[in-house]
C-alpha cells in the first residue's frame, strides 16, 4: 500500500492523463491539417491544371489559326496561278476541252472541290454550278474589277475569286469552290485525340463554317442570347467585345451535354473572320484528375484509419486512465475512498464551501494492535472494512469519509455545532458496538476523536487533516474522554513543545540545567538526613525554563531519561567534593 500511495504521489493531479489527452487533440489536429492541406492542393493543383488546359487550348488555336491563315493565302496565290495558266490556253472547242481537263486536274491536285470560270455574261464552264446570279456576288464584281479574294456563299462553301486576264483586260473570273465538308476537314484541329472542335465565323457572331458536332455551338448560341449566370454573361460581353476589336481570348460555357467547354478565338487574316477552337475542359486532366482523384480517397482512407486508431488509442486510454483512477483513489482494503480520494474530494468541496459549515473528524481505533494480537490479522481487516462502513451508512449528502491509513479514518462532516458533532460521533461508536447485543463476549471499540471546525476553506486540506490530527493526539497524551476539538491555543502549546524539545539537546550539551540539592532535614533532633536533587533549567537567551513546562514536553518525547542521568551525573559529581 505504501508503495502505491508513493507512485501516485509522482502523479500530481493526474498530469500525465492530461499530457496524453494534449497529444491526442495535437495528434488530431495535425491530421486534420494534412487533409485540409491534401484537399488545398488538389484544388489547386486542378485550378493549376485547368489553367495549364486553357493556356494549351489558346497555343493550339493560334497555330490553327496560323496554319490556315497560311494555307488559305497559299490557296488564294494557286488559284492565281491557275487563272494565269488559263489564259494560255487555246480557245475553241479543243481549247475549252484542255482548259476544262487542266481546271479538273488542279482542282484534285489543290483540295478544291470544283474550279469554274465565270464569263462576263454570266455563263460559267460547268453546267452543274448551282450558284444563282454570280454576278451578283460582291467577291465577282470586285475579281472583274481586278481583285482576288476569299468569301463564303450559301451552305457555307467557300469561294476563291480570281480575275481571267488576256492581256491587259480582264475578260473571265476564275471560281475555286470549296464546300462545306472540306472546309469542316481544314479547319478541324489536329491535336485533342480527335475531341476539339472549331469552326469560323464574323465579328457579329454568325457561323460561316460550323464544326463537325454543331450541338455545343446550337448552346453557345443559347448563352449569347440570354446567358443566365451572372460571370457567363460577362464572359459573353468580353467575346462580343473581342470579336468586334479582332482581339483574341479564352471562354468557358457549357455546352446542352453538359460538358465543360474551354474556347479560344482568334482572327483569320479573311475579312472580318475568327476562329473558333474548342475543347472538354476535362480532356487534358482528365486522366490527371483520376489520378487526383485516387490520391484523394488513399488520403481520405488513412486519415479514416488514422481516427479510427487514435479513437481506439483513447478509448484504450480513457479505460487505463479510469483504471489508474481507481486505482489511485480506492482504498485497497476497504473498496471505499482513500486518503487521496478524500483530499481530492474535500478540495472540490472547498471552492463553495462557506466558513464554519463542515468539519473534519479524524478517528483512531484504541489499541487496535490488541485486536490483529488476539483475534488474528483477517479478523483486524474484517474490523476495518466494517468500521468504514458502518461510518459511510452515517454520512448524508456532501458528506464523505476514507480510510487514511492503518486504523485511521477522516471525516467531512456538514456540521457546525460542537454539541451536535458529539452526538453524531456517539451515534457512530454506538451503531459500531452494537454487534456486542449478539456476541457472547462482548468486545467494544472505542475511539480517539479530533475536530476542526472549519473556518477558513482556503486552508490547503494537508493542514486541515494536521489540525484534525492534532486534536487527536492531545486527547490521546491528556487522557481526555469524548471528542477533542482543535483551537488556536492547542497550536501555540505544539508550537512551545516543539520549540523546546528542539532546544534541549543544546542545552544539554552546555550544561544549560543546573542541579541543586534540596536538604532533608530530621524534624525531632534538626538534623540532616540528606537532600532531594532538583534541576532547573536556565536557557542563555530564554532564562529559565519552568520544569512545570519542559517536564511534560520531555515525557511526551522520551528524552526524560536524558535528563535523569543528566542529573544523577551532577549529583555524583557534587558528592566528589
Amino acid at each position: 500500500m505504501k508503495k502505491l500511495r508513493d507512485n501516485i504521489q509522482k502523479w500530481p493531479n493526474f498530469k500525465f492523463v492530461l499530457d496524453q489527452k494534449l497529444q491526442m487533440g495535437v495528434l488530431t489536429i495535425c491530421l486534420l491539417v494534412i487533409i485540409l492541406v491534401s484537399f488545398g492542393n488538389t484544388v489547386r493543383l486542378n485550378t493549376v491544371l485547368l489553367g495549364s488546359t486553357e493556356n494549351y487550348v489558346e497555343d493550339v488555336a493560334y497555330q490553327l489559326t496560323n496554319e490556315i491563315n497560311t494555307k488559305l493565302e497559299s490557296d488564294l496565290i494557286a488559284v492565281q496561278l491557275v487563272a494565269d495558266s488559263i489564259q494560255r490556253l487555246r480557245t475553241g472547242v479543243n481549247g475549252d476541252l484542255v482548259m476544262q481537263s487542266y481546271l479538273e486536274r488542279k482542282s484534285a491536285i489543290m483540295g478544291m472541290d470544283s474550279f469554274i470560270v465565270l464569263e462576263p455574261d454570266g455563263t460559267v464552264s460547268q453546267s452543274e454550278f448551282t450558284i444563282e446570279n454570280p454576278l451578283e456576288i460582291a467577291s465577282v464584281q470586285d475579281a472583274f474589277q481586278g481583285k482576288s479574294s476569299i468569301t463564303h456563299i450559301g451552305n457555307e462553301m467557300l469561294l476563291f475569286t480570281v480575275p481571267v486576264y488576256y492581256g491587259e483586260d480582264i475578260e473571265k473570273v476564275l471560281l475555286g469552290v470549296r464546300n462545306q465538308s472540306t472546309v469542316q476537314k481544314m479547319i478541324q484541329p489536329k491535336s485533342f485525340e480527335g475531341e476539339g472542335l472549331s469552326c469560323i465565323v464574323n465579328s457579329q457572331g454568325d457561323v460561316i463554317i460550323s464544326p463537325t458536332d454543331i450541338s455545343p455551338f446550337a448552346q453557345l448560341a443559347d448563352i449569347i442570347d440570354e446567358g443566365s449566370d451572372d460571370q457567363i454573361n460577362r464572359q459573353i460581353e468580353q467575346l462580343q467585345d473581342d470579336l468586334q476589336k479582332g482581339n483574341s481570348g479564352v471562354l468557358h460555357f457549357t455546352s446542352i451535354t453538359g460538358t465543360k467547354i474551354i474556347m479560344s478565338y482568334h482572327n483569320l487574316n479573311i475579312g472580318n473572320w475568327v476562329l473558333l477552337v474548342m475543347i472538354p475542359a476535362d480532356l487534358v486532366i482528365a486522366e490527371t484528375s483520376e489520378y487526383v482523384l485516387r490520391t484523394v480517397v488513399v488520403t481520405g482512407l488513412i486519415a479514416l484509419v488514422i481516427l479510427l486508431f487514435l479513437l481506439v488509442v483513447s478509448r484504450f486510454y480513457y479505460r487505463y486512465n479510469k483504471n489508474l483512477e481507481n486505482i489511485a483513489y480506492t482504498d485497497v482494503l476497504t473498496g471505499g475512498l482513500n486518503n487521496l480520494a478524500f483530499q481530492t474530494k474535500y478540495r472540490a468541496l472547498a471552492k463553495t464551501m462557506q466558513p464554519n459549515s463542515y468539519a473534519v473528524v479524524l478517528f483512531n481505533i484504541k489499541g487496535f494492535k490488541l485486536v490483529n494480537e488476539n483475534f488474528g490479522v483477517v479478523a483486524g481487516d474484517d474490523t476495518i472494512r466494517y468500521v468504514y462502513q458502518i461510518m459511510k451508512e452515517n454520512m448524508s449528502e456532501h458528506e464523505f469519509v476514507a480510510r487514511g491509513e492503518s486504523d485511521f479514518f477522516f471525516v467531512c462532516m456538514k456540521e457546525s455545532k460542537p454539541e451536535k458533532i458529539k452526538a453524531r460521533i456517539e451515534q457512530i461508536e454506538k451503531e459500531i458496538n452494537a454487534f456486542n447485543a449478539y456476541a457472547e463476549i462482548p468486545y467494544n471499540l472505542n475511539f480517539f476523536q479530533g475536530v476542526y471546525l472549519i473556518d477558513d476553506p482556503a486552508l490547503e486540506i494537508t493542514i486541515v487533516q494536521d489540525r484534525a490530527r492534532a486534536a487527536c493526539q492531545s486527547q490521546r497524551l491528556t487522557g481526555q474522554t469524548g471528542c477533542s476539538f482543535y483551537s488556536t491555543a492547542l497550536t501555540q502549546q505544539m508550537q512551545i513543545e516543539q520549540e523546546l524539545d528542539t532546544l534541549f539537546d543544546e542545552s544539554i550539551q552546555n550544561g544549560d540545567f543546573k542541579v541543586y540539592l534540596q536538604p532533608k532535614v530530621y524534624l525531632n533532633d534538626n538534623t540532616l538526613g540528606g537532600a532531594e536533587a532538583l534541576v532547573r533549567w536556565q536557557h542563555p537567551k530564554r532564562g529559565i525554563i519552568s520544569p512545570a513546562d519542559f517536564i511534560p514536553v520531555l515525557e511526551k518525547n522520551g528524552k526524560i531519561c536524558t535528563l535523569d542521568l543528566y542529573v544523577f551525573e551532577g549529583v555524583c559529581a557534587l558528592q566528589e567534593r
